[in-house]
């Protein structure tokens, strides 16, 4: 027993828990094309309605947090990645701040992790999955007499395909595809959401009319038939539904993200048998990428569910005082409590001073959240100055000027300022912009934007990594 280490706990499970093997082979770019873009099909597709569920008449406690997360009320993608994020994110944290130890050089170590992670996130899954239920989520749209029946489907139906979601991304993750298999899907998720935001051509009916899903598509059918001032305004204020106030605050990220993208500051390097060769190491400003904001709103996806929870049960609004929207009437409101003061909507009901101290709350929790994981996630995620100090030697490389034994105190001052500001210029525009108005849009945006240009960069490297042999070598052209 002296010798039983937490990891351990994971090893009964080893033998029968499924795992997707590593390839045998190195795989080819095609191969790894296809996968990845099979895989985020396949991802899509699970955005179906859970059976024994009417969707549309499910209250939503939290639809400003699900898309930056890939998740849909009432569908399948009901938790979408977050149970996998949420579990990826707890387990290296704790791996990296020591609470238990890993050795990752090691394979056991490796595969008793892996799993480890998988447990959790089933774990995860089945408990929202059961409170939800507890919760009375489902029974609005519950379709059938036999409620606790159907409400065991629910959850069987919730549970396994988070279990199949875990699959996916590990697929990519195991070098079948391109980049981090959760960035891949969110990449893909961000993105097909936000077009069809803006130029969705599906209809559905609200308490105003029938309505476009498509923003912009709304505003040339307002023009049409309403005067030209009340066509814009509700083009741009309208509720439950994408809007351009959303679209524009989007954009605004994304020219945000490409700038921010772009900073670098570039070390002088040489290699040591070259002397008179020299070049640069970049250092991005980014250099987390969409890893900060990922962390935040999984932090606050959770926080707001947990709220949920214990409001529903117990009654207990110290958390959140969940209403149901008096219009729309499908998804709740936070009038009043902790999590309200970290929800970027307004609402009368809260009061004054809760609204006017709103801003400062969340813009803080925010920005303080993401710099602290930037902070941290550098010196777990083998990116510390030690690392590049590791790496650089088994390389043969040093820098321009420098001793080799000052390698990583250089990166130990450059990697953490980096790492820190670059999370603090990135998420103080997408706080604020969330504030405006964005309703989880920016955010999304953000995570999406940065996670699909890190994997667009993968994919470039290794076409060129194999001289261009690709039956899709057209599309990557770089001069």
């Amino acid at each position: 027993m002296a010798g039983l280490r937490f990891l351990d706990i994971a090893r009964p499970f080893v033998s029968w828990i499924p795992e997707v093997e590593l390839p045998y082979e190195n795989w080819g770019f095609d191969e790894k094309l296809i996968y990845s873009f099979f895989t985020a099909a396949i991802y899509l597709i699970l955005s179906l309605p859970i059976y024994g569920v009417k969707s549309s008449e499910v209250v939503d406690p939290v639809p400003h947090l699900r898309s930056a997360l890939g998740s849909e009320k009432g569908t399948l993608l009901e938790l979408g990645l977050l149970p996998v994020i949420t579990s990826a994110f707890i387990l290296q944290l704790l791996a990296g701040w020591k609470v238990f130890k890993v050795n990752f050089d090691l394979v056991s170590d490796r595969i008793l992790f892996q799993t480890l992670q998988k447990i959790t996130s089933v774990v995860i899954s089945i408990v929202y999955a059961v409170l939800l239920t507890f919760c009375d989520y489902f029974t609005p749209g519950v379709s059938t007499d036999n409620v606790l029946w159907s409400q065991f489907l629910i959850i069987l139906q919730i549970v396994v395909v988070n279990f199949l979601v875990t699959l996916l991304v590990e697929v990519i993750d195991k070098d079948y595809g391109f980049s981090s298999g959760a960035l891949l899907l969110l990449a893909v998720y961000s993105a097909t959401n936000f077009v069809f935001g803006t130029i969705g051509l599906s209809t559905v009916n609200t308490s105003r009319s029938n309505e476009s899903i498509g923003a912009l598509i709304q505003l040339f059918r307002n023009l049409s038939s309403k005067p030209i001032g009340v066509a814009i305004y509700d083009s741009f204020f309208r509720v439950n539904l994408p809007n351009l106030t959303q679209f524009y605050l989007g954009i605004a990220i994304i020219c945000v993200c490409l700038f921010l993208n772009n900073a670098r500051y570039e070390v002088p390097i040489k290699p040591n048998k070259v002397r008179a060769m020299a070049s640069a190491y970049p250092i991005k400003l980014l250099f987390n990428g969409s890893l900060p904001l990922l962390y935040t709103w999984t932090v606050l996806y959770n926080l707001n569910l947990i709220g949920f929870f214990v409001f529903k049960l117990t009654n207990f609004s110290l958390l959140g005082n969940f209403k149901v929207d008096p219009f729309g009437n499908n998804y709740y409101e936070i009038t009043s409590g902790l999590l309200y003061l970290l929800t970027p909507t307004f609402n009368a009901e809260a009061g004054l001073l809760p609204n006017v101290a709103k801003p400062f709350v969340f813009i803080a929790f925010y920005v303080g959240v993401s710099t602290f994981f930037a902070r941290s996630w550098s010196n777990i995620n083998g990116s510390s100055g030690k690392d590049i100090a590791k790496f650089f030697k088994a390389q043969g490389i040093s820098l321009l000027g420098k001793r080799d034994a000052s390698v990583s105190k250089e990166f130990n001052t450059l990697v953490p300022v980096a790492s820190a500001s670059g999370a603090f210029l990135l998420s103080f525009p997408v706080a604020v912009a969330e504030l405006l108005g964005g309703s989880g849009v920016p955010t999304s945006i953000g995570i999406g934007l940065l996670s699909g240009l890190a994997i667009l960069e993968t994919v470039l490297q290794e076409w060129q990594q194999s001289g261009g042999a690709s039956q899709f070598s057209q599309y990557f052209q770089t001069s």
